[in-house]
């Protein structure tokens, strides 16, 4: 499912999220199967339960070694206490369209924020902000969901980037239990490194600046700015928000910083380069 999290309620494990644009729920862990079954009764459709009753019961496989190791479930631990004091995005239903759309709360800060120096993190909106983008000396845009995009859009977007001597780069990233998203952060070192070059700043983006682009920022600070995980992790909580409510991205962060030999003890406190 997209747009999950997990919670342990009374020793159990659940988790909560969107089926797809419209139907919102919940499921509960079956140690038996290993496996998740929905929870009807918390389903955000009405018919859900009726559904269930036709159909059987809905059943969701994770990763099965998913925080089997000791050091990366305390990773996750240190993460989870990680707690922002703003949100850059809510989703909100439309009952007209029947579909979620994003709502920028009043009281968020400017964005995109810069946890790094010469690495912007913000969403689609601040791609298509050209004279924001212009004013934060950006040589490229990073944008991981050309699915938000129909082709004239995207042309469009190009088009007018370039005529600011701003490249697009388009790559296609899902916001997924299954998906390795840790796998484009040596085309995006390379990206981040020429514009540097530059003295320019690349701005990498998604949907809505949560999962994708924030987990692939705090592994770029993490695994080639050789910052502390949790430190990383905590910095760009602080200038954006919540961030990386996909938990498989949250175990392939700790899981990264474990095969380069980071322990998860008591974070240290590091100072950031910002470039400001």
């Amino acid at each position: 499912p997209g747009m999950c999290w997990r919670a342990e309620e009374d020793g159990d494990w659940w988790a909560q999220g969107w089926l797809d644009d419209e139907v919102e729920a919940s499921w509960s862990w079956d140690w038996s199967s290993s496996a998740w079954r929905a929870r009807p009764e918390q389903a955000g459709d009405d018919e859900a339960e009726d559904d269930e009753a036709e159909e059987g019961p809905r059943t969701l496989r994770v990763d099965p070694d998913l925080a089997e190791d000791p050091r990366e479930q305390r990773f996750l631990e240190l993460m989870d206490a990680i707690t922002p004091d703003f949100q850059i995005w809510e989703r909100r239903w439309d009952s007209c369209r029947r579909k979620y759309y994003k709502a920028r709360y009043e009281d968020a800060p400017f964005q995109p924020c810069e946890p790094c120096a010469g690495l912007l993190l913000g969403d689609l909106d601040n791609v298509k902000d050209c004279e924001s983008r212009v004013a934060l000396n950006v040589a490229t845009a990073v944008c991981l969901c050309p699915e938000q995009l129909d082709e004239q859009e995207t042309a469009t977007l190009r088009d007018t980037l370039h005529t600011h001597q701003i490249e697009l780069q388009m790559i296609a990233a899902n916001d997924d239990w299954k998906y390795d998203i840790l796998q484009h952060l040596p085309s995006l070192a390379a990206t981040v490194e020429a514009a540097l070059a530059q003295s320019k700043k690349v701005l990498v983006s998604c949907w809505a600046g949560v999962n994708r682009s924030a987990a692939l920022v705090v592994g770029y600070m993490n695994l080639v700015r050789n910052v502390p995980l949790l430190d990383a992790f905590r910095e760009t909580v602080r200038l954006r928000g919540e961030i990386v409510v996909n938990g498989h991205f949250r175990s392939l962060l700790a899981r990264a910083a474990l095969s380069k030999g980071e322990t998860p003890g008591e974070e240290q406190e590091t100072e950031m380069d910002t470039g400001d």
